[in-house]
């Protein structure tokens, strides 16, 4: 199964579409329950996510693959924080450990971050280490000093950049697990048009093209958004953010994409495809 929980909307308001806020604990334990039955393993998680971590453990996540991100710190308070983040997940290990700021590698810590690491991979602590990444500059910069085991990216759509930089297939060649995010582009990319912020009213040829493909093909957004990363055969996992179990029943009945997307619909505008640019 290649779907994995994302957890943001578990503990912060998130994404551009959501107008529900975050769901309660009743409603992540039936997601999380869904989750179980239909073979979904992995939960990607993170310290920054408000309280997803506690919410997670008090909830129960037994048998699950937990991958975690935390950021901030260096290599002497990296364990500390691994073992807080164990504490709050209420789990013995994590499958994956990655730095939300991977640039911290480069920094005067850089060496003793990646010591950390290691040590805590050794330890058995976590199975694998890793970084979330977000634009191929990043893996321009990083991987010459440091070998991860997952790579968290973003890819959609729109944001096909780590597939045509040729970053998608490098990371396949050396044996990295491929975890793939923002694929609804926090949500925009399946919102109606009616619904779109106005700001995005400046990219109105991109979304009509869009919007005519999706109905040529007669597929709604969710079946063509989540259809594309699953059938990527680089990607390993790919995350989904939930806020209640319609949207998790939604999710389960998609299946991967056969019809080619047009590269037309592929954008390299930063301001269109990073949401950190979003309000800029």
């Amino acid at each position: 199964m290649k779907l994995s929980l994302g957890t943001a909307q578990f503990g912060l308001t998130y994404g551009v579409s959501n107008t529900i806020g975050q769901p309660t604990e009743e409603e992540v334990a039936l997601i999380i329950a869904r989750a179980r039955q239909h073979g979904i393993r992995t939960i990607d998680t993170a310290t920054a996510y408000g309280d997803a971590e506690m919410i997670l453990g008090e909830v129960g996540i037994e048998g699950f693959d937990i991958v975690t991100k935390i950021g901030g710190v260096d290599g002497p308070d990296l364990a500390n924080e691994v073992r807080s983040s164990l504490s709050r997940l209420r789990i013995s290990s994590l499958h994956g450990l990655l730095l939300h700021r991977p640039y911290e590698l480069l920094a005067d810590q850089g060496a003793g971050l990646q010591d950390a690491m290691e040590q805590l991979r050794t330890a058995e602590v976590v199975k694998k280490i890793g970084v979330s990444v977000y634009d191929p500059s990043d893996l321009d910069a990083i991987i010459p000093v440091f070998r991860p085991d997952i790579v968290q990216l973003p890819h959609n759509i729109f944001d096909r950049r780590m597939e045509r930089s040729g970053w998608l297939q490098r990371l396949k060649d050396m044996e990295v697990e491929i975890h793939v995010r923002s694929v609804f582009l926090q949500g925009l990319l399946v919102m109606p048009s009616s619904a779109r912020p106005a700001r995005f009213a400046r990219w109105q040829p991109l979304w009509e093209q869009y919007e005519n493909w999706l109905r040529k093909v007669g597929l709604t957004p969710v079946e063509a958004c989540l259809g594309f990363a699953l059938a990527n055969p680089l990607v390993d996992r790919v995350i989904v953010g939930l806020v209640n179990t319609e949207q998790m029943e939604e999710v389960l009945s998609v299946n991967p994409l056969t019809e080619s997307v047009p590269q037309i619909l592929a954008s390299d505008d930063q301001f269109m495809i990073n949401p950190s640019l979003w309000n800029s």
